[in-house]
């Protein structure tokens, strides 16, 4: 079964959303947009960025903290989860 990585809790501006971590997460790893209907739009490793909050690049993130996901992706918004590919 693979985990669950985060909730998407805000987007303060374009292509730039806030998460809630809830699984070890490193960005060399796909990982998969949990969207209504069973719609699964992957996050290829390299087309995403993950950030702190104060906007430093991260390679891996950890349960229990907040980051920053820097992604294109249009169907990315807030109350959405984000899973392990």
């Amino acid at each position: 079964r693979r985990p669950t990585l985060s909730k998407i809790l805000d987007s303060p501006e374009p292509g730039k959303y806030l998460l809630a971590m809830r699984s070890p997460w490193d960005t060399a790893r796909d990982a998969v947009l949990l969207l209504p209907g069973m719609q699964r739009p992957l996050l290829r490793a390299g087309e995403y960025v993950l950030e702190n909050l104060e906007g430093e690049r991260i390679s891996r993130a950890h349960p229990g903290v907040q980051v920053f996901l820097r992604c294109e992706l249009e169907e990315l918004r807030p109350g959405l989860f984000i899973r392990a590919a």
